[in-house]
């Protein structure tokens, strides 16, 4: 009988460390996921700049320097997506949300690109800059 009583906490405490494991993990997906969406974002900002032309119709000339960027920080959000088993598509998705929604904010014209780069410029500068203290601020804040 008393073996009975050291074993029933054994058994708890087993259950709840184990329960306490797979909280960790699932908050560290949250986490990644909340920095795979930023990561999109930002990709897709860079790809806008990217896009834009000059008075001749050509792309502008920092223009290829933020296609770049974008498709760096595109390339992380997909590798970071698929340590946490999200489907690309689902990458793809946020993308086109914020396409859609950046495109909206200026009504598809460049002349109001100023609109993304007062509300996006400076977050995504950072983002592409240091990434990792982006990532570590989402982990800290899943704990």
């Amino acid at each position: 009988m008393l073996k009975f009583f050291f074993i029933i906490p054994l058994v708890i405490l087993s259950v709840n460390v184990k329960a306490i494991a797979q909280n960790k993990e699932l908050n560290k997906r949250v986490a990644v996921a909340s920095f795979v969406s930023e990561l999109s974002e930002c990709a897709i900002f860079y790809s806008i700049l990217g896009q834009a032309t000059d008075n001749s119709g050509k792309q502008w000339q920092g223009g290829k320097k933020f296609q770049k960027l974008s498709e760096k920080i595109s390339m992380m959000s997909f590798n970071l997506a698929k340590e946490i088993n999200m489907k690309p598509e689902t990458v793809l998705a946020m993308m086109t949300d914020f396409s859609k929604k950046m495109g909206h904010e200026i009504d598809h014209d460049a002349i109001n690109i100023r609109i993304l780069t007062n509300k996006h410029g400076k977050f995504c500068k950072k983002i592409a800059e240091n990434p990792q203290e982006r990532l570590i601020f989402w982990l800290s804040q899943e704990k």
